[in-house]
């Protein structure tokens, strides 16, 4: 690393790659510097696209004194931030729609099921109560029969 006051650059100023390292993170540039994760986290893409995005030169990157690949993200206003979050939230309320569809028409259909199941216990229900009433009729001895004598009826034993 060159010493600033030893350097033979730029008549004993820092060197540009120095210059360029200490710089505020927003100094002349409209963004924040995030490592490619976290950049592309931010930007909610993958970090395939990210590296596509800066090979056709939408983005810029820089190698960190750690070794880190840190990209330029640009800070968005808040009108763009908030069409990001509607948009965001248009693909999940799409994707949630086309998930749930196939479970509101099975849940259609058991309703249905349930509705007709209803019906035909309640078919089956009268059919047993009838039944059991006519098992009753069957299998319940007849009351012995009375005989009623009236006053002028008389036997005769002859």
């Amino acid at each position: 690393m060159h010493n600033r006051q030893g350097s033979s650059f730029h008549n004993g100023s820092a060197s540009p790659a120095e210059a360029f390292w200490n710089a505020p993170a927003e100094a002349a540039e409209d963004g924040e510097w995030l490592r490619r994760p976290d950049a592309a986290s931010r930007l909610g893409v993958t970090e395939r696209t990210l590296d596509n995005r800066i090979a056709s030169g939408k983005l810029k990157k820089r190698v960190s004194a750690a070794g880190l690949v840190e990209v330029l993200v640009p800070l968005k206003t808040e009108d763009e931030q908030a069409q990001k979050a509607l948009l965001i939230l248009d693909r999940y309320n799409n994707s949630l729609a086309q998930q749930l569809h196939p479970l509101v028409e099975k849940y259609a259909d058991l309703v249905d099921k349930y509705a007709q199941t209803t019906e035909e216990n309640g078919r089956l229900k009268a059919k047993l109560e009838e039944a059991e009433a006519r098992i009753l009729a069957l299998t319940t001895p007849s009351p012995p029969e009375v005989v009623t004598y009236h006053e002028n009826f008389t036997l005769n034993n002859s």
